[in-house]
């Protein structure tokens, strides 16, 4: 007779605790399903007041008192705007010419138009930093014409390292695989005179090491120093030409040290007109206030 298979102890006790845990969890779900509910109640809200009495105070307009203060202390933040029929009690300051003109020129740092000029066209407008601004122009003003002719220091430096098969002994100096290390340092003090002489003083130093059985050493240092003066013979010679159109070789391109002092005081007399012209507004506006 056949006995039937029964499950180990620990195995029912484990699938026991399993059903246990699965029921724990489908209460505690409809547990929180349920207390997440608010009750509703069939309540409406009804006002306090009728419907008629709603109508009446929102069909209503309300007309403000105007002849009476809001504030029940002094008002003295809301003041009442001036008006021809209500001016006020106005103060007024006696102004001569002289300190209407001193007080326009102090607060002109741009100078103003009364014709709206400031507005149609602030580019052109001048300002007091017009003859500064002119005068240090890093491109066409007075000190970059005369920083053309400033001493120069020049300094450079170049390192090659050759490794190469030659396939001629003779290009080689005596071996086919070539080895060597250069090194060429130089350093330069120019300066261009009002002239157009073009004074040089150089210095130059190279080193040179290499593995070619023909050189007397394996490396060797060569240093030497050179003086060059230049001087054009036609175009760009003379004091006059370098002060009109500048050492700079540039066809078209003339920004001499003559030329950058007249710019200057191209923009100084216009400043000067812009300043005539603002006292000239002045006056006729002072004049025009004490005849009105």
């Amino acid at each position: 007779m056949a006995r039937p298979n029964r499950l180990p102890k620990s195995s029912r006790l484990f699938a026991t605790e399993k059903l246990r845990r699965v029921a724990w969890r489908c209460a505690l779900g409809a547990i929180l399903a349920i207390g997440c509910r608010s009750p509703r109640t069939s309540d409406e809200f009804k006002a306090c007041v009728n419907d008629e009495c709603v109508a009446t105070f929102a069909t209503q307009i309300e007309y403000p008192d105007a002849s009476t203060c809001g504030l029940d202390g002094p008002d003295w933040a809301a003041c009442a705007p001036i008006t021809l029929s209500n001016p006020g009690e106005a103060s007024y300051r006696d102004l001569t010419l002289q300190e209407t003109v001193q007080t326009a020129l102090c607060q002109s740092q741009v100078i103003r138009d009364l014709g709206g000029a400031l507005l149609r066209s602030t580019d052109s407008v001048t300002t007091q930093w017009d003859p500064a601004l002119t005068e240090t122009d890093p491109r066409y003003g007075v000190d970059a014409a005369l920083s053309a002719f400033d001493a120069q220091f020049k300094a450079s430096a170049f390192g090659e390292k050759n490794d190469r098969a030659v396939n001629n002994e003779f290009f080689g100096g005596g071996t086919r695989l070539l080895q060597q290390d250069a090194t060429v340092l130089q350093a330069q003090l120019s300066k261009q005179a009002a002239t157009g002489t073009q004074f040089i003083f150089r210095h130059n130093v190279d080193y040179d090491s290499k593995n070619a059985p023909s050189n007397r050493f394996p490396s060797v240092w060569n240093a030497n120093f050179e003086t060059e003066f230049r001087h054009p013979l036609l175009q760009g010679g003379g004091v006059e030409f370098n002060r009109i159109a500048g050492p700079s070789q540039t066809p078209g391109l003339y920004n001499g040290v003559l030329l950058a002092r007249l710019n200057t005081d191209v923009e100084l007399a216009d400043f000067e007109a812009a300043v005539r012209d603002l006292i000239s507004n002045v006056e006729n506006a002072y004049w025009d206030l004490y005849f009105a």
